[in-house]
């Protein structure tokens, strides 16, 4: 199976102190997302609650992806 994921852009208000951080955001969310789809399948159903994400101080922007990704998958 074969899959590749291109997210064409992410939207974090008051998340990143530094705007260039938002490009790694980006693909750390596209890597990890695309990973967990291979893994574990679809996403969650729609409707579904939201999920949360813990944010701590200067988070790694690779990190703060992996936990987006995890969030739109259904908190996998």
């Amino acid at each position: 199976m074969s899959l590749h994921l291109h997210i064409e852009r992410i939207v974090l208000d008051g998340v990143l102190a530094d705007p260039r951080q938002a490009d790694s955001v980006k693909l750390a969310v596209e890597r990890e997302l695309t990973a967990l789809l291979r893994e574990k399948g679809g996403l969650r159903p729609a409707g579904a609650r939201p999920a949360t994400i813990q944010l701590t101080p200067n988070i790694a922007p690779v990190n703060l992806g992996s936990a987006i990704a995890k969030a739109v998958h259904g908190g996998s």
